[in-house]
C-alpha cells in the first residue's frame, strides 16, 4: 500500500514538473520573438537612414517563405526584406523558433497604397514610408512593432 501511495505522490510531482518546464519553455519562445522583432525593426531603420526608405514586398514577407499570402510552404524569409537586409544590414533574418502555420515572424510594409498597419491607417506618397512586424505569440497575443 505505501509503495502505490509513493509512486502516485512522484506521478504527480512528475506531472507538475513537466507543466512548469513545457510552460517556461513557452515563455522562453515567446521572449526570443519579442527581441527578433527588435532585432529586425534596427536592422529596417539602418536601411531606411541609408535608403531613405523601407524594404518595398514582394507577394508576402516571412519566416514561412514569400508567396501570394501568409503563412507560406517555405521555411526561410524571402522576398524583399532578405534582399535589402542581408547581409549589410543583418547577417541572417532571425527565424520564429517553431516557424509554423501559427508561430512566424511577418513584415508588411506601407508604400505608395493606403493600408492599415497597427491599427492606422497610412499611405505614403512615393516609396515605402511606415511597415509592421507582426508575429503570434505562444502566450496567445500577438507582438507587434510599427514605425511610424
Amino acid at each position: 500500500m505505501e509503495i502505490i501511495i509513493v509512486i502516485g505522490i512522484l506521478g504527480l510531482l512528475l506531472t507538475v514538473g513537466l507543466a512548469s518546464y513545457q510552460g517556461s519553455q513557452r515563455a522562453a519562445r515567446d521572449s526570443r520573438r519579442k527581441v527578433d522583432l527588435e532585432i529586425i525593426a534596427q536592422a529596417l531603420e539602418i536601411y531606411k537612414s541609408d535608403n531613405g526608405r523601407y524594404p518595398g514586398e514582394i507577394g508576402c514577407d516571412s519566416s514561412r517563405g514569400s508567396c501570394g499570402g501568409c503563412p507560406c510552404s517555405g521555411s526561410t524569409w524571402a522576398g524583399a526584406i532578405t534582399t535589402a537586409l542581408e547581409p549589410n544590414y543583418i547577417r541572417d533574418l532571425p527565424v520564429d523558433p517553431r516557424n509554423n502555420s501559427t508561430n512566424y515572424y511577418s513584415y508588411e510594409p506601407v508604400c505608395s497604397e493606403t493600408q492599415t498597419v497597427c491599427g492606422t491607417s497610412r499611405a505614403c506618397s512615393s516609396s515605402c514610408c511606415a511597415y509592421e512586424l507582426r508575429v503570434t505569440l505562444e502566450a496567445g497575443t500577438t507582438q507587434t512593432v510599427c514605425n511610424p
